[in-house]
């Protein structure tokens, strides 16, 4: 009986390579051991009573009072032996300041000389700067930021990044294929596919290769946020309003750098039962969300600068104030020494160090941007011939994969760093 050679064989499914699996879950378990680790500390040290820095906050204001004549004093001069305008207390505090031996620093411009004059109708007022504890501010955020201890914003930084770290860990699930036999999706049991039959196990499962994760975004503005917060409290003396706009300006950043995602989603998917055919440069709809996505990436850009070129002002004043301080002379009347100490140097490295990553953060997703630009300008080349649309969706699914990679070891090192830096300086202390 004659032996018979099949015409074809049928094609083996090339499975996801299993170190891939090991190391993504060994990455998440490193993660959820930094912040366990981290909260731990945090824990011991606020039950020891340390804390990082004493903060101060100030709310500022402009107080008006209604100008008046020359001749008219504020007050009974024979009572109180001298003037209660406030012009005249400020021009006799910085007289006395800068008579003062153990002192030669000029008082600043802006104290009784740089008053502002404003005239509503036929009234004039004169406005003089002010500035109160925020504790006793009028805005509900003044209280809030008060004397606010940064361990305890630490603890709530590492206890929500805990908790998205162990169920990354638990649920986390790679993907079952490469898309190198034209499968439908790199996940055989895919939440878009119809065929299949969604359960809470499958809902729970963490797929940080299929698309945008809003869950990541979530964490990033929560922790992200209070993060900045906590480095500009070691600049000491932040007014209560630069401090609320940190916080929101760095969460509506994160959550514009989802939205951005979210349109790569759209657009480079390598699912077919979420997006049934490719979006090509060229189409009205690719040019609506693309244009959409690439503005909102250099308006988080710009958000990004302005952020940090106000926490670097700041950090920049407070140098310059400890140089000008630095270079008092002594007065032979003044009976202590002018020691000036330079700013700590785990504060330089807390700003320097969270820069770099908080830039390596949006460095990423403009990564991931070129990269699904180039390879979707390649598709459109090269859409005539065989095969373009597996390759496009395989090269697609290699950016979200190194991407959602490098966004892990960011979110690890970088908290890693912070809280490192700032339980060393505490213990140092």
């Amino acid at each position: 009986m004659s032996q018979y050679t099949p015409l074809y064989t049928e094609a083996t499914k090339t499975a996801a390579r299993p170190s891939s699996c090991c190391t993504t879950r060994l990455l998440y378990g490193l993660a959820l051991g930094v912040s366990v680790v981290s909260w731990t500390t945090c824990v011991i040290l606020l039950s020891s009573g340390k804390n990082v820095v004493d903060t101060y906050t100030f709310d500022s204001r402009l107080s008006l009072f209604i100008s008046r004549n020359e001749s008219d004093f504020c007050g009974n001069k024979t009572v109180l032996h001298e003037s209660a305008c406030p012009s005249d207390v400020l021009h006799r505090f910085t007289s006395d300041f800068a008579k003062s031996p153990c002192t030669q620093i000029s008082p600043l411009e802006s104290t009784g000389t740089g008053v502002v004059e404003v005239k509503w109708g036929e009234n004039s007022f004169t406005r003089y700067p002010l500035a109160v504890d925020s504790k006793d501010s009028a805005k509900f955020w003044g209280g809030f930021l008060s004397h606010a201890n940064s361990l305890v914003l630490l603890l709530f930084v590492f206890t929500i990044s805990a908790l998205f770290q162990l169920w990354r860990f638990l649920f986390l699930k790679t993907p079952d294929n490469d898309l190198l036999n034209a499968e439908m999706c790199p996940y055989d049991l895919c939440q878009y596919n119809p065929a299949s039959k969604n359960t809470w196990a499958q809902t729970l499962q963490f797929r940080p290769s299929h698309g945008s994760q809003f869950s990541m975004w979530l964490e990033f503005t929560f922790t992200a946020s209070i993060q900045l917060l906590v480095i500009s409290f070691n600049f000491q003396g932040f007014n209560v309003n630069e401090l609320w706009f940190i916080v929101l300006i760095q969460g509506s950043l994160t959550l514009l750098g989802y939205i951005v995602e979210d349109s790569f989603d759209k657009l480079y998917m390598p699912c077919k039962h979420q997006h049934q055919r490719p979006i090509l440069f060229g189409e009205a709809r690719h040019l609506s969300v693309y244009s959409r996505s690439l503005c909102i990436e250099i308006l988080a850009w710009f958000l990004h600068a302005t952020l940090w070129t106000s926490l670097f002002s700041n950090y920049e004043n407070v140098k310059q104030e400890i140089r000008q301080l630095k270079k008092i002379s002594s007065h032979e009347q003044c009976r202590h020494s002018h020691d000036i100490p330079e700013v700590p140097a785990f504060v330089e490295a807390i700003i320097y160090s969270q820069f770099v990553f908080y830039t390596l953060f949006g460095l990423v997703q403009f990564v991931q941007f070129s990269g699904f630009t180039w390879y979707n300008l390649t598709a459109s080349w090269e859409q005539a011939e065989l095969g373009y649309e597996d390759k496009w969706r395989q090269n697609n699914l290699y950016v979200w994969k190194k991407s959602a990679l490098a966004y892990a070891v960011l979110n690890v090192v970088s908290k890693a760093c912070l809280a490192f830096i700032l339980v060393f300086g505490t213990v140092m202390e």
